[in-house]
């Protein structure tokens, strides 16, 4: 349970301080940025096959590489033992080491102001299924296709069953406007306040579970006077 602790922690906190998520609106996408790793199946499961794939925002070009120890926190992170290249692409399928376990993983993307970096630890013992966001609503019913500038509007991920009595947390971005709460754990409502000019707000809501899984879903929501 420690070690899945650790892992959660990690998986929540490195991508906030590689993506300056930490910012004065963490859930306004203004600039490029990752938001969240999966890796299908959850559980590392030595020398199988293991896809990655990052969730970025107006970010391409991944590449991935390996560390069998924690990356350290330089700026992008690099590791004490001496990186191994996993490949570029996203997603990207890899075969599992034997020998390694956690396996810490990292996808860089180069943007304007320098390189993105987001980091993974993978476990035998993490949850081999994903949580995963099957839809989003406004609470109590559909969610809108279209808000009137400056209007609010309850935003809730709904959720695929929780494994194990998991805990989960969604955090919740747009490309316009902003969320409050930024994360909530499983079902909670969010309000998004849609921004005073026309717009398209693209929605991305993320959930993790305290194993280090993640999902996510986006969806469009038109800003427009009524």
């Amino acid at each position: 349970m420690l070690q899945r602790a650790l892992l959660a922690a990690l998986a929540l906190a490195l991508p906030m301080s590689a993506c300056d998520d930490m910012g004065a609106e963490p859930s306004m996408l203004d600039a490029p940025r990752f938001l969240a790793v999966r890796a299908t199946p959850g559980a590392l499961a030595p020398g199988d096959e293991v896809t990655l794939e990052a969730l970025g925002w107006r970010v391409d070009a991944v590449t991935w590489a390996a560390c069998a120890t924690a990356w350290a926190p330089t700026d992008p992170p690099s590791c004490p033992a001496g990186e191994i290249a996993l490949g570029s692409g996203n997603p990207l399928t890899i075969t599992a080491p034997a020998d390694v376990d956690p396996l810490w993983v990292r996808a860089t993307a180069t943007a304007p102001d320098g390189v993105l970096p987001i980091v993974r630890a993978l476990a035998s013992d993490a949850r081999a299924d994903n949580p995963e966001v099957l839809a989003l609503d406004s609470g109590d019913g559909p969610l809108p296709v279209a808000v009137a500038p400056g209007a609010e509007q309850t935003v809730r991920a709904r959720l695929s069953a929780a494994v194990d009595d998991g805990e989960r947390v969604v955090s919740y971005y747009t490309s316009a406007g902003s969320f409050t709460p930024f994360r909530l754990y499983d079902e909670g409502v969010t309000t998004l306040t849609a921004p005073d000019a026309p717009a398209e707000a693209t929605i991305i809501a993320v959930v993790r579970d305290d194993a280090g899984g993640a999902g996510w879903l986006t969806a469009t929501l038109r800003v427009e006077a009524p």
